[in-house]
């Protein structure tokens, strides 16, 4: 995996309170003043009955958006919270289907604007068992619509995998899972896609589940996260900057065909630069977007 963007990390995560994870300890304490669940739907799509929650930062301005398969409360609102981003969860079982949650992933985005989130920064998540579902859907979105796809302590089925299919890929694991993770991870860095792997030490992580099972740090999934919204939120800004360029130097041509003498010219570009780059910059900050 030599020059490929994977970091296998082993991390101290800490004990919690009573054997729990510090993560889930400090979220069980702090994720009602972080985050809020923000509403419970139920989606009525091509005749399927969908239910769907709402997890929502308290920062303002449109955000980054999560769809989620699985999870709780405080992973879900500490991911919301801590990640500065809409969280959109949908909890599979329950007669639904892969489809379902192709439904949800369409519904988002149709309706972003409406949550106040941006289509653009939108990523895809899993735990456990979901993970396959969160794989087979990512793998039939067009390439480029997705930011990232999170997957945390997943349950891999190989045989259903196209790794070239795949948007750039955070995987995390605890100690005891189980899995075929470093195959996973050589195929999808052989088709040549972004990954970034996280496992557990048992040498060094304290943190246990309540079954005993060395858990992963919500932080990195965080991090992992708020790089991906951002990087996206950085490449849609690109669009604007190079209109505004080229604005600049038809500013310059025209004051120059109209015979402005050159430091005229110049500063005509200039105001042509400077001005929409200000009002952009203070737009973004605005948005909260920065």
């Amino acid at each position: 995996m030599d020059g490929a963007v994977a970091d296998m990390k082993a991390e101290n995560t800490g004990g919690g309170e009573r054997g729990q994870p510090r993560d889930a300890t400090r979220g069980a304490r702090n994720q009602a003043d972080a985050a809020r669940r923000v509403e419970d739907r139920t989606l009525t799509i091509d005749g399927a009955s969908i239910a769907i929650g709402l997890y929502r930062s308290r920062g303002r301005g449109k955000t980054g958006v999560l769809v989620y398969l699985g999870g709780d409360d405080a992973e879900l609102a500490g991911l919301a919270s801590e990640a500065h981003c809409l969280v959109v969860s949908f909890q599979t079982g329950a007669g639904h289907t892969i489809d379902d949650g192709r439904r949800v992933l369409d519904w988002v985005r149709a309706n972003a604007r409406k949550l106040g989130a941006d289509a653009s920064r939108l990523a895809l998540g899993a735990t456990g068992v979901d993970a396959g579902d969160a794989i087979a859907i990512a793998q039939t979105q067009t390439a480029g619509s997705l930011t990232l796809l999170l997957l945390r302590s997943p349950r891999l089925d190989l045989a259903t995998v196209e790794p070239a299919l795949l948007p750039s890929t955070f995987v995390q694991t605890g100690e005891n899972d189980a899995n075929p993770i470093f195959d996973f991870a050589t195929a999808v860095l052989a088709a040549d896609v972004e990954l970034e792997l996280h496992m557990a030490s048992p040498a060094i992580n304290r943190s246990q589940t309540p079954n005993g099972a060395k858990a992963p740090d919500v932080a990195l999934a965080v991090g992992a996260l708020k790089r991906a919204l951002k990087l996206a939120a950085k490449r849609m800004s690109v669009i604007p900057l190079v209109v505004t360029v080229l604005g600049s130097f038809f500013a310059f041509a025209v004051s120059t065909y109209l015979g402005a003498d050159l430091p005229a010219a110049l500063g005509q570009a200039a105001m042509a630069l400077v001005v929409p780059l200000t009002l952009q910059a203070l737009w973004a900050r605005w948005r909260g977007r920065g």
